[in-house]
């Protein structure tokens, strides 16, 4: 009889149709797959219709599933939707949860439609989305910004001495950058002091991220003075010829190296 016969909707264009089904052990089970090329359309509306040998005719109305699945997230509180370019996308890092909710299949896998360019500086808009057996799919964008946090290298030679007194260098030829324009900062060198001093280079990117690198300067001493009791100077750098004492007056005779 008809009630006999049974129908289950199984994993999409799949039905069972079981024949006999309140006898034990006798009934029959056909099975309908409907071909890749001839999918069932959610617009249209379907009846599956079944004759048994003895001409009794039964059917069911196919019950579609017309409902896209659902997207369900929230942010972290606060959370700025920024990624820098080396970063790693991971959408767990602004939400809290995000998941698709499906009427039939529960919670469902997405995929990536556009992913994120982290090569490509600025505001991006990456689109997921999911699809359930029916085809009724649903998509969900993200807009990130992507951003740069890489400061520049500067290269610098190593640390330079000079004589006292002598001329300044060109300290722009002793460093270089891998971007931005470096600017010098020479304002603590004395060539006329003696010690320890440092140049500063510093390069900034169109970011805004920058980098300070400092080349070690030493002057060498300032020569030592000796003085006369007529309150001249020589150095000891003067070879010392004669020493000849006139009256209370010492004089000494020096060679000039």
């Amino acid at each position: 009889t008809p009630g006999n016969v049974a129908f289950t909707v199984a994993d999409g264009p799949h039905f069972l149709v079981e024949e006999g089904a309140s006898e034990l052990n006798v009934s029959r089970t056909h099975v309908i797959v409907l071909p890749d090329w001839q999918p069932l359309d959610i617009t249209n509306t379907y009846r599956l219709q079944f004759e048994d040998e003895n001409g009794f005719l039964v059917y069911v109305d196919i019950d579609l599933d017309t409902e896209a699945p659902v997207i369900d997230f929230s942010i972290i509180p606060n959370i700025e939707f920024v990624i820098d370019e080396t970063g790693t996308l991971d959408l767990l890092d602004f939400y809290t949860k995000i998941q698709f909710l499906d009427n039939r299949e529960g919670e469902m896998e997405y995929e990536f439609v556009t992913n994120i360019d982290l090569d490509t500086l600025g505001v991006q808009t990456i689109t997921i989305k999911a699809t359930d057996m029916w085809m009724n799919e649903t998509t969900f964008d993200i807009v990130l910004t992507v951003v740069d946090t890489t400061a520049p290298v500067i290269t610098v030679d190593s640390a330079k001495t000079y004589e006292f007194g002598a001329e300044e260098p060109d300290w722009s030829s002793f460093a270089s950058t891998n971007e931005g324009t470096i600017v010098i900062d020479d304002s603590q060198v004395d060539m006329d002091a003696e010690g320890i001093f440092y140049v500063n280079y510093t390069a900034e990117d169109t970011s805004g991220n920058s980098t300070t690198v400092g080349l070690e300067v030493t002057i060498g001493a300032n020569p030592v003075e000796t003085t006369t009791g007529c309150g001249s100077a020589i150095t000891l750098g003067s070879s010392l010829i004669a020493l000849i004492a006139l009256g209370g007056a010492i004089l000494f005779f020096v060679r000039k190296p």
